[in-house]
């Protein structure tokens, strides 16, 4: 026995193993543990028809992509048109990174907001950006119809809190990506219809969960009868998709995604999925695979060691097209 209950608790002595093999199917607690080399050995059981927590595979995008014509009537403006609010004084590269990532994974147009108070680093962030359109945040006061990203760089709450009473609550925009610095608050203060992206530290913050207590089945079900129709895209060595209905499970990710950035992406890649039309469900799980996926191209075709979020954006492409051609 490893000592990882099926439920996520551990017992007080647990093995950290090369390898686990377990029966039947995978158990929620081999994802809420760092488990490597999982082997799910089938020894007849029944299928569940009613499951709650599903692991996603590769073969599952074959439903969830969207097929593409080579010849389409399209132009930049019905390709898939998005908003970014990100990035500040301290942490420029953020809203950088999210909006190149958002050009990268499918977008025709992208809008960067960005609170910083410096006319030269509005220019140099234009300059290294040429396809984004950049502009200082002051006062956005026009209705937004279009998907919108708030937060990466610090982009904090009070400025959300400003954009979001003033024009997405009264004009019912429910195609919303929180991220960062606009988590900081307890979950019933967000949108409705709110994507959000923290880590663990931001999660037990929006859920007042103490750090003592271990994330386990019983408190995800907690959680889920709180979100109400908010999905929870809860980041850590798994990454956990949380529906008020449903977890899907994504655990093709590795290490390299924890340096600095590569959150900024995955929220910049899934803003650009909203824009195309996908389903806030089908862009968190396309996007968090996709993000995960990446990282793995690089580490196959460049590099174990040294990844930073620029390079994980210039894979994009090439994880995109792999999964067209399952």
């Amino acid at each position: 026995p490893s000592g990882i209950f099926s439920n996520g608790n551990n017992s007080n002595s647990r093995i950290e193993s090369d390898h686990v093999i377990t029966f039947g199917y995978p158990k929620l607690g081999h994802y809420l543990n760092v488990v490597n080399n999982l082997c799910v050995k089938d020894i007849g059981f029944q299928k569940h028809r009613n499951a709650k927590i599903f692991l996603i595979q590769k073969d599952d995008f074959k439903i969830i992509l969207k097929k593409i014509k080579l010849k389409n009537n399209i132009h930049k403006y019905s390709k898939g048109r998005c908003l970014i609010f990100a990035g500040s004084d301290k942490y420029p590269g953020a809203g950088m990174l999210s909006a190149k990532a958002a050009y990268k994974t499918g977008s025709g147009y992208v809008n960067l907001f960005t609170s910083t108070k410096s006319e030269v680093l509005i220019n140099s962030i234009s300059a290294q950006l040429p396809e984004v359109i950049v502009r200082r945040f002051k006062k956005y006061d026009y209705p937004i119809n279009l998907p919108i990203l708030i937060g990466p760089g610090d982009f904090n709450y009070d400025e959300f809190v400003n954009i979001y009473k003033n024009l997405i609550s009264p004009y019912k925009i429910p195609l919303c990506v929180i991220d960062a610095g606009a988590l900081n608050s307890n979950i019933n203060n967000f949108p409705k219809l709110a994507i959000l992206t923290p880590h663990e530290g931001e999660f037990r913050k929006m859920f007042n969960i103490d750090n003592r207590i271990f994330i386990n089945n019983e408190l995800l079900k907690t959680v889920q009868k709180k979100i109400d129709k908010k999905i929870i895209i809860l980041k850590s060595f798994n990454t956990f998709i949380i529906s008020q209905h449903m977890i899907f499970i994504i655990d093709n990710g590795t290490s390299l995604l924890s340096s600095a950035g590569t959150g900024d992406v995955l929220s910049g890649i899934i803003v650009s999925l909203l824009s195309q039309g996908y389903s806030r469900l089908d862009a968190s799980i396309l996007g968090t695979y996709l993000h995960a996926e990446s990282a793995n191209y690089y580490m196959k075709n460049y590099s174990k060691d040294g990844m930073i979020a620029s390079n994980l954006i210039d894979c994009i492409p090439f994880t995109f097209n792999s999964l067209r051609n399952l």
